[in-house]
């Protein structure tokens, strides 16, 4: 869940994903979880792994789509010696220019365009790419960053050639001369060698659904951006340092402003339809994060669409929004604003989150035709409740939801509603903190480079932050009746805010989570929520760059095949989750 846009949101991280690094009381964990292979699977004890998919950027090196544009950046106006001029784009319905603003200063202007940049080893150089668009206008590539545009082999068609950089830009120097309303758009850009498999009517990279296809479960909570809140229009509210989340001009999302296949980009939400296609594609179950100000109608009409569309042989799991706990998120503020609206000002939000959580379940159980847990035989829809790892208590409110009164006035417990019990399973040494900086700092010095150290450091965090606490929370969802899960897990290291420039502690941070060691800490964390009973153990970021922020992911791009945290996982995965397939 790494957060990337306030100070407040970093010097919340480290609580939201529960890395104490305080010795906590616990069973200690056999030299086998730590070192070696995991134990034998209890077959009466089903265990499955997943995976989230990182986030659609145009900065992104997981590549996930054959056509790059559906993961670029915003329009922006250029004029000379200016790369952004802060002018407005006029956008048709679905994202495309309108026309190219005219300055003030009587300057010409283009439209400018980021494809990819800065996305790691997928920055490939001297890289060909097919653009074709319809409308009339004329398209190229920046030629400020090195790029060739040639000719291509079809009207509408060009052809551009990356330079050293690998990097992909693009410009609209003119659109619809004649003004007829026949604008650049519908602009395609895929790379040479896969533009058969774009003709053939592929979406996705095939190196993309290799990477995923071992994975029993793929969470799309960064693919729905979840962690932004949408008001009524689809727009995406924003920050404001006066007022925070302004959560109540929000209003309700409905079904009417779900992002569409047929937009320019997906940046602001993959489409249901295209998440639906890469599960049947690879035979996953499907975890998907209903938007927090959702209506009723737009869960109706997204469980609908899933219902008819997705393999009858694959579940969902559904959860409302993500970690609603969290004060760095604006779902946080928005639960809180509701709560007070419909409850009073002293009610919590927690509380309006099993609330609402409860009335997304009975929504996706009523499309489904399949009865709430307990009332009859398990369907496929599976209703996720997830709390904070660290913070013991805080999940009661939220399941028990004694404010919540039906029309005759008879209390309804959240907890009746929910299948899952959900946590994150980050590990982490409190190496992110500025508190530890003075003593990592120290270990450099070591003749290692202070690898060892802070290996040891990650094993114990393990052995007596993890384990204790995934059996507190395996005895709380076991007290309702409800499996545990993880929703995500994995390396939780970043730098701390003080280091932000100091390269040298993000590079050791990176190291760290490259080294050989981690592949045996990933199967211990694993195999620690499995022995306290959990039953899905999902993965965070898959493929995606290490930075500063943190090395969320277990590739670090799409042209990597191998790395000791990928191997841990496809490890477990090849141990536990062909079982559940052909069971399943």
């Amino acid at each position: 869940m790494p957060i990337w846009t306030t100070a407040a949101a970093v010097l919340t991280l480290s609580v939201s994903l529960g890395l104490a690094w305080t010795s906590v009381p616990g069973r200690k964990l056999t030299g086998a979880a730590i070192g070696g292979e995991p134990d034998s699977p209890n077959p009466s004890t089903p265990f499955r792994i997943g995976t989230n998919l990182d986030g659609v950027a145009y900065w992104s090196s997981a590549l996930p789509f054959v056509d790059l544009m559906k993961s670029s950046g915003d329009w922006f106006v250029q004029a000379p010696y200016r790369w952004n001029t802060e002018e407005k784009v006029a956008l048709d319905e679905s994202g495309w220019p309108i026309t190219i603003p005219r300055g003030r200063d009587g300057a010409s202007r283009n439209i400018g365009l980021v494809v990819l940049r800065e996305a790691g080893g997928a920055d490939t150089p001297h890289t060909r790419y097919v653009v074709g668009y319809d409308g009339s206008g004329r398209l190229k590539g920046m030629d400020s960053q090195g790029m060739r545009t040639l000719k291509g082999s079809k009207p509408r068609q060009l052809i551009v050639e990356t330079d050293a950089e690998g990097w992909v830009q693009l410009m609209i120097t003119q659109t619809d001369p004649h003004g007829r309303g026949d604008f650049l758009r519908n602009i395609r850009v895929i790379r040479e060698d896969l533009f058969p498999e774009y003709e053939r009517g592929s979406v996705f990279n095939p190196a993309f659904v290799e990477r995923i296809a071992p994975f029993r479960t793929i969470r799309f909570m960064d693919w729905m951006v979840t962690n932004s809140l949408f008001r009524a229009d689809g727009s995406r509210a924003k920050w404001s340092s006066g007022q925070g989340w302004n959560a109540n001009a929000a209003g309700e999302l409905g079904w009417s402003s779900r992002p569409l296949p047929g937009d320019a980009r997906w940046t602001s939400g993959v489409p249901v339809e295209i998440m639906v296609q890469l599960l049947n594609t690879t035979k996953a179950d499907g975890w998907f994060n209903m938007p927090v100000n959702a209506t009723d109608d737009y869960v109706r009409n997204f469980a609908k669409y899933v219902r008819e569309h997705l393999d009858p042989k694959l579940n969902i799991h559904v959860e409302l929004s993500n970690e609603v706990w969290n004060w760095a998120f604006p779902q946080a503020h928005y639960a809180k604003y509701r709560a007070e609206s419909e409850d009073g000002k002293d009610a919590n939000w927690m509380e309006w989150y099993g609330k609402r959580s409860a009335q997304v379940g009975e929504i996706w159980n009523a499309v489904f035709r399949e009865p709430a847990r307990g009332q009859g035989p398990p369907g496929r829809v599976r209703i996720v409740y997830s709390t904070q790892f660290a913070y013991k208590g805080l999940e009661k409110l939220g399941l028990e939801t004694p404010r919540w009164l039906d029309k005759n006035g008879q209390h309804r417990r959240g907890a009746d509603f929910f299948d899952e019990y959900a946590v994150t399973g980050y590990y982490g040494a409190g190496l992110s903190d500025d508190k530890q900086v003075a003593a990592v700092l120290q270990w450099q010095r070591d003749p290692d480079g202070g690898f060892q150290r802070a290996l040891l450091a990650l094993r114990k965090s393990i052995e007596q932050n993890n384990a204790p606490l995934y059996e507190y929370h395996a005895k709380r969802a076991r007290e309702y009746g409800l499996e545990l899960v993880t929703y995500e897990s994995g390396f939780g290291e970043r730098t701390p805010p003080s280091q932000h420039q100091n390269e040298d502690y993000t590079n050791f941070l990176i190291a760290l989570q490259r080294r050989p060691e981690i592949y045996n800490l990933e199967l211990a964390n694993a195999e620690a929520f499995r022995r306290a009973g959990g039953s899905l153990f999902m993965n965070f970021g898959i493929i995606g760059k290490p930075s500063k922020w943190g090395s969320w992911s277990a590739l670090e791009h799409i042209n990597q095949k191998d790395s000791p945290r990928y191997r841990a996982l496809i490890s477990l995965t090849t141990k536990y989750n062909q079982d559940q397939k052909t069971r399943h």
